[in-house]
């Protein structure tokens, strides 16, 4: 009978590279984050306005789009379903309250105009 050698692997973690990861949060925490605290809630900022003003921008096309395409089909007398004519509205909403627009559907305010000096604290 022949003897076989198992070998044990080990993990290839070690307690130093979390201990790393700690205290580079750490050092950032109070080195960097005191220093430029203001401007970097202020890039955050931006660069989430300028993502939800993106996602603003396509579903308020693709909304408007299916909106215009219910109107048309409602005065030329096609047949388009009244779930996908909802869709467009709310698309047309959620892109209005994102980009800050009002748009007017038969008389009905849809979203809601930006009003005073715009963001921040009031």
């Amino acid at each position: 009978m022949v003897r076989k050698k198992y070998t044990l692997i080990k993990e290839s973690r070690s307690p130093k590279t979390l201990m790393y990861a700690y205290f580079g949060i750490l050092l950032f925490i109070t080195i960097f984050f005191p220093l430029f605290e203001l401007n970097f809630r202020y890039q955050l900022g931006r660069f989430f306005s300028k993502i939800f003003e993106a996602i603003g921008t396509v579903t308020f096309t693709i909304g408007s789009a299916i909106t215009s395409v219910g109107v048309i089909s409602l005065f030329f007398g096609f047949r388009m379903r009244t779930r996908l004519f909802l869709v467009g509205v709310v698309l047309l909403w959620i892109g209005c309250w994102a980009t800050g627009t009002m748009v007017k559907l038969f008389g009905i305010p849809i979203g809601n105009a930006q009003t005073g000096t715009g963001s921040g604290y009031h």
